[in-house]
């Protein structure tokens, strides 16, 4: 118990750090990713929600990738394509916290969504904070002077469509093998990720029928006796 209450405040202060760093070199995705995952763990316990040490994992991976390597070492610069693999990232990623959304909340209440249901609910959620992220753009080039749109280089629509299509395009192939893991339960990454989530999170009604089915085999082993 120990080790995983130091886990979780190792996971919060690593957040913090990465949110205040992405704000101070103004990283995009490093903002997004931050306020988010910070969100999920401050509130973990009272929403009774345990994020799986993959993700957290992956979460420190993408801070190293966004903050130190693309900004300190500017591998923005060094690398055209390496602001657009992160936007990439997110956008698969939040596509991967819709479907464990709609997944969790349906598993929770016994209801069997249909597949294209749920993929298409795990793609606008990621399309939604996609669009969410390029309107608080707008609003902050617009109340501060600032050019995160890079309008002053005359790339202001371009941007904002090739992130839009970007996160997009990374939300639908990750859909591809939602729908692939729900289809035919191949045991492919979505799947693996799904047990590990729900092992973490048992819904009540599975406890409930796990220790309805502990009880009566002990009723059937006394009346065997």
């Amino acid at each position: 118990m120990n080790l995983l209450r130091t886990f979780h405040w190792s996971k919060l202060t690593v957040t913090l750090a990465a949110l205040v760093l992405s704000i101070l070199v103004k990283s995009e995705p490093g903002i997004i990713i931050s306020a988010s995952f910070l969100f999920l763990l401050s509130f973990q316990k009272r929403l009774n929600i345990h994020i799986p040490r993959g993700m957290a994992v992956t979460f420190m991976v993408f801070c190293i990738c966004s903050l130190v390597l693309g900004s300190y070492y500017d591998f923005y610069e060094k690398f055209s394509w390496w602001d657009d693999m992160l936007h990439g990232f997110y956008g698969a990623a939040f596509a991967l916290i819709g479907f464990l959304f709609i997944q969790y909340l349906s598993y929770k209440r016994g209801i069997e969504n249909e597949v294209l249901i749920v993929c298409l609910f795990s793609f606008c959620f990621s399309v939604t904070f996609g669009a969410m992220w390029e309107i608080y753009e707008f609003t902050y080039d617009q109340i501060t002077g600032g050019n995160m749109q890079r309008v002053e280089v005359g790339r202001g629509v371009d941007d904002t469509m090739h992130d839009i299509i970007l996160e997009s395009g990374s939300a639908l192939v990750l859909n591809i093998f939602i729908y692939i893991y729900l289809r035919s339960g191949a045991d492919n990454l979505i799947g693996r990720v799904w047990e590990s989530f729900l092992k973490l999170n048992p819904p009540r009604r599975v406890i409930r029928d796990e220790i309805l089915r502990r009880k009566k085999k002990q009723a059937d082993e006394r009346s065997a006796w």
